[in-house]
Order: C-alpha cells, then sequence, then structure tokens
C-alpha cells in the first residue's frame, strides 16, 4: 500500500495549521525526503478513507496540547463541555451538624447562564452584578368573615315590598327569609320589586293538596340572597303541616345550610312536632353551620305548655339551640326562632326589633366565619433576576 499521500498530507496540514516550527525544529529534513512544494488534490471521500489509519501515527502530548491551545482541535459530537462538567453532590444536606434544624436538600451546581462576554460582545456594554427582584406580599392578619341573615313573617309581598326591599339594602342584609309572602310565583311583580339589584331570590310554595286552600290565599317562602353566593336547594320530602325551603350556601371558605320554615296557625301541632323531629334528624346530618328561621307559631316562652317541652326536648337531643329571647308578635308571644348549633351559638349574635312592617318582629343575627386562607404573616417572592447594562442602557 502506498502511504505517501497520507503522511504528506498529515505534513502539510500540520505546517499550514499549527506552526508546526514552533514545536518541530527539524522539519528541514522531512522536506529533503519529501517534495513539499509538489500538490496533491483528493476529494473528500477520499480524506474520509484515510481517518482509520490516523490511529497508527498518535500525536505526542506536547503535540496535541499546543493544538488545543491554538483552539484547532476538533470538538467531538460526544464529547462537549457537559463532559467537563464538575460533578457536584447534590444531596448535601443543610442540617448537617446543626442539632434541631430542619434537613433540606441543597445544591452546589453553578448556574447556567450566558457567559459575560457574550453580554458585552452583544451589548457593549458593562455587566452589573445580578440583583434579585422581590414583590412584597401584602401583609394581613387572620379575619372573620361576617354573614347577616333576616327572618320576618312579612304578612303579603303586595303592600310591602318596596320597605322590604329598602330594609336589605340599607342594612347590606346577605339573606333575607320572608315567610308568608302569599305570592303566585318567582315572576309575579311582588317578588321582582322587592328583589334588590345584586341579589337573586329563591321561592317555595305550599301545595294545594297540602294546604287544603286555594292556592292564592297564605303561605309561601321568599329567600332573597346576594349574587356573590352560590346556592343549591336540598332536596326534602313534602310535609302536610310544614312550608320549609333548605338551601345549601357556599362562597369561598364560606359555607352552611339554611332552612325556612313556616306552620300555619289551623294545622295540627301533633303531627307538626313529629314532621319537624323528622326535618331537624334529616339537616343535621350536613357536617356545617346549620340556621333554622321562620315563624312556627308556637308559643315558645310558656316553659309550661308540653308542646314548648316537647319543642326544646327535639332541639336538644340535637344539640341544637333556640337564640330568641322575647317576644316577636304583637300578642307578646315568642313565634318566631332562630336556631343553630350549640357548638356555633357564640358566634352568632341575635337582634329582635320591635314590629313595624307586620305584626311579627324583625329578627337580624350576624354570624361570623373564620377564613382560614388568608395569610398570617408577610412574604416576599422571587419573581425573576435582573441585569443591567451600564453603557447601553438595556435591561434584561
Amino acid at each position: 500500500m502506498n502511504w505517501f499521500p497520507m503522511l504528506y498530507f498529515i505534513l502539510k496540514f500540520i505546517i499550514l495549521s499549527t506552526r508546526i516550527y514552533e514545536f518541530c525544529p527539524d522539519v528541514s529534513t522531512f522536506s529533503l525526503v519529501f517534495d513539499i512544494d509538489k500538490v496533491y488534490r483528493y476529494t473528500s471521500d477520499q480524506l474520509l478513507q484515510w481517518r482509520p489509519y490516523c490511529r497508527h501515527w498518535p500525536l505526542e502530548s506536547e503535540v496535541r496540547d499546543r493544538i488545543h491551545r491554538l483552539s484547532c482541535a476538533r470538538r467531538g459530537c460526544r464529547a462537549g463541555r457537559s463532559r467537563a462538567r464538575v460533578r457536584v453532590n447534590i444531596n448535601k444536606r443543610s442540617a448537617d451538624g446543626d442539632v434541631g434544624a430542619i434537613p433540606t436538600v441543597l445544591s452546589e451546581r453553578a448556574e447556567r447562564h450566558v457567559s459575560d462576554g457574550q453580554f458585552l460582545r452583544m451589548y457593549g456594554g458593562v455587566l452589573e452584578p445580578r440583583t434579585a427582584t422581590l414583590r412584597r406580599i401584602k401583609p394581613v392578619t387572620c379575619r372573620y368573615v361576617a354573614v347577616h341573615i333576616s327572618s320576618l313573617n312579612v304578612r303579603s309581598l303586595g303592600n310591602k315590598h318596596a320597605a322590604l326591599c329598602d330594609h336589605i339594602t340599607s342594612n347590606d342584609l346577605h339573606f333575607m327569609a320572608a315567610v308568608e309572602t302569599w305570592h303566585e310565583s318567582s315572576s309575579c311583580p311582588q317578588v321582582i320589586a322587592t328583589t334588590p339589584n345584586d341579589y337573586r331570590c329563591i321561592e317555595k310554595a305550599r301545595s294545594k293538596k297540602a294546604s287544603g286552600r286555594k292556592a292564592k290565599s297564605g303561605g309561601r317562602i321568599c329567600l332573597f340572597y346576594k349574587s356573590c353566593y352560590t346556592i343549591r336547594e336540598v332536596s326534602l320530602p313534602v310535609y302536610a303541616t310544614t312550608e320549609l325551603l333548605a338551601v345549601y350556601v357556599q362562597r369561598s371558605q364560606v359555607c352552611f345550610l339554611i332552612v325556612v320554615l313556616y306552620r300555619p296557625p289551623s294545622t295540627s301541632i301533633a303531627s307538626f312536632l313529629s314532621e319537624f323531629a323528622d326535618i331537624i334528624e334529616r339537616i343535621t346530618t350536613y357536617a356545617v353551620p346549620l340556621f333554622v328561621v321562620g315563624d312556627l307559631n308556637l308559643h315558645i316562652d310558656d316553659n309550661s305548655s308540653s308542646v314548648t317541652t316537647r319543642f326544646l326536648q327535639i332541639l336538644e337531643e340535637f344539640d341544637l339551640v333556640q337564640l330568641v329571647d322575647g317576644p316577636t308578635h304583637i300578642a307578646c308571644h315568642t313565634l318566631d326562632v332562630f336556631i343553630v348549633r350549640n357548638c356555633f351559638s357564640a358566634r352568632v349574635f341575635i337582634s329582635v326589633d320591635p314590629p313595624v312592617m307586620s305584626d311579627h318582629s324583625l329578627i337580624s343575627a350576624t354570624a361570623t366565619f373564620t377564613d382560614d386562607s388568608v395569610t398570617r404573616e408577610p412574604a416576599y417572592v422571587e419573581t425573576g433576576r435582573r441585569s443591567t447594562l451600564t453603557s447601553s442602557g438595556v435591561t434584561l
């Protein structure tokens, strides 16, 4: 095999590319043997055929070092900068040697970012030290969410819709339960006129079969509430002596159950107490705060009555308490109720107004809920890093 073309090519490459005179002073001896001035032309395929034979003539270490220093060495596709990266131990723990500290995994690996030289070549400026940009979160403390609930036996919305609408807006009520509204449907003018802006209304009427009276006379329930709340009606059986509306209320971290009751005075008290026990048993299965409001037409203030004793016994069996204390009717009897769970009673404040819009008193309550979603201490969040090039005015 003729080795001369390959040797000539190697020698010619070293002379022209790596300034061989600096590290091979006796190159003139090679020029006496080979005709260096003679030019040979080879295609790329012919040069690639000689690649396997290069391992038979390895370069000395000094020659390789000089080639690397002159940046003439070819970097292979498999040996990039990742091969020269310093290996670090990322399993180092911050609590090593510190008793009582919480161990966290740290890393000593340097950040990968564009080199300073590239910044200078791109913008021609002076790179300042990097500084972290922090955004301060407004410090807030644990706060309470107050929910305002009122209840009233209006005895027809026909002549009281304007006064009731004004009362809801002026007192910024969240929920207003009205019984004995005597409305025909949710689209009747009285209900629409009573509903303020940014409020909604959900209504429930007593069936003809259960009441035994005409549909237009007596009864019916309306619950006006702010539109910011999401409510869902809870399905309960139809009772013969009781009109009721049960809704599940939810907003952010606040959720509870409101049940509005009305018992017509002409119905059987014994049957009502039996149905009332069934209602309480069903609604207490919800693991949320509970509010039962409305007009029961019972003299709850008469402690000597067996009806009152049985009524209070039902509440005690389910760990409930009736908060209204005092007369709620012009006849000086307690007919209206506001019932909550015993464990939640300390968070509810009740006020009873004198009868003005109706022959019943307005029951107002404020229930406080703890909002656990707020931040208790100020915090700082790193939003990014900023590098400024002073001479060019470029901010990264």
